[in-house]
């Protein structure tokens, strides 16, 4: 942060402070002070508030350089921490601006790292998803595409894929092996039946948890595919999508998908991604036309204002009243991701927001950490409701 500026002086700096309402600089001058804080509750709250408005106002998120602080933290030892920094990070990189400064503040790699933490269940699960997110909304730029190839992000991103996959498989055999079991009649078949069923869950803890249905239902797969989706038309990266046996894993997931899956789609994109670069120096010695790219994939994140620990039952939980740290580790609420997710325009001129007055005429959701950080200091949120009152929703 800019020490000795105050929050007006960074956005007058910025030329934003006539299109940011006395509302949300209120808002946002609160939550500049809770960022800076030691306090594990405060800081919690300024995170998600960050998030809130990141959706709202990216470039205020930027121009304060927030990022460069929600970056640092994408290595706290408190994982709540670590999960909301990561969600925070996902909404401001919805937007071109968000995306560049997320790539210069270093913050790539770290979310590449925590792509380790697998896909299986819990805040673990739930922060990988939420790291996969982010850089697929970051891999819509085409300056990240490179970034993140460079920091092995390909072959962790595909780990994640192959890892939905084996869970799949894991899912089936242990249906199968039940199935067998409870339809046969000899003493001795149930045994094996259960026998086998036992290895089939214990092959889906092996692989991060239990079992699943089909690969999408992976929200971490999901946002992987998605990222190597956009990834994919940069020749180095199809390169190293090769090297790491992406045709394989695409494949396999596309045969145990079921019907409609958003991670076999996106496989099969990535596959025709493979297959025009390998045929592409011959086409265009030939005179063939290529068809245009696909537009880069985005997509903010699910479950807007809830405390990461707070368990997955959907309640928004007010910023004012802090739950960390969680010893659940659930994971917030998921929203299905759609393939035509939201998308800018790739490279660095990503869509703005100029024009649009910041704080906008739509309110936040009653409930939302938005709306909950407004009520907390008896303020009004954006629309110019009453504090508490129900809001229609942002979006």
């Amino acid at each position: 942060m800019a020490g000795h500026l105050t929050v007006e002086e960074r956005l007058e700096k910025a030329r934003l402070m006539p299109r940011v309402s006395p509302e949300l600089l209120q808002l946002v001058t609160q939550t500049d002070k809770l960022l800076l804080s030691s306090h594990q509750s405060n800081l919690s709250q300024a995170i998600i508030a960050c998030q809130e408005i990141a959706r709202e106002a990216p470039a205020v998120v930027v121009a304060l350089r927030w990022t460069v602080t929600l970056v640092d933290l994408l290595e706290s030892d408190i994982a709540d921490v670590r999960l909301a920094a990561c969600n925070a990070l996902a909404a401001v990189s919805v937007a071109q601006e968000g995306r560049d400064a997320i790539r210069t503040a270093g913050g790539l790699r770290p979310l590449v790292l925590l792509l380790g933490g697998g896909c299986g269940g819990g805040g673990a699960g739930a922060t990988t998803a939420a790291a996969a997110l982010a850089l697929m909304n970051c891999s819509a730029c085409d300056v990240c595409k490179a970034a993140i190839a460079d920091c092995h992000g390909v072959p962790m991103l595909l780990n994640l894929i192959r890892e939905a996959v084996a869970r799949t498989h894991a899912a089936a055999a242990t249906t199968a092996a039940t199935t067998s079991g409870a339809s046969s009649t000899a003493p001795a078949q149930p045994q094996s039946g259960t026998a086998a069923a036992g290895a089939g869950a214990g092959g889906a803890a092996a692989h991060g948890g239990e079992g699943l249905k089909t690969p999408g239902d992976c929200r971490a797969a999901g946002y992987a595919a998605g990222a190597l989706m956009n990834m994919g038309g940069v020749a180095d990266v199809q390169d190293r999508m090769l090297e790491a046996g992406a045709v394989e894993v695409f494949e396999e997931a596309v045969r145990a998908a079921a019907p409609g899956d958003l991670v076999s789609t996106r496989a099969q994109f990535c596959l025709s991604w493979l297959a025009v670069g390998s045929g592409g120096a011959e086409a265009a010695a030939d005179g063939e036309v290529q068809p245009p790219p696909p537009e880069p994939l985005t997509q903010p994140p699910p479950g807007a204002g809830l405390v990461p620990g707070g368990g997955g039952s959907g309640r928004r939980v007010p910023v004012a009243s802090p739950r960390y740290p969680s010893a659940s580790g659930a994971a917030p609420p998921s929203a299905a991701a759609s393939l035509g997710g939201r998308s800018t325009p790739s490279g660095g001129g990503g869509a703005s927001r100029t024009g649009t007055p910041l704080a906008g005429a739509a309110k936040p959701a009653a409930g939302s950490a938005l709306a909950a950080v407004a009520a907390a200091r008896g303020t009004t949120p954006l629309g110019g409701g009453k504090p508490g009152a129900a809001a229609a929703s942002a979006r």
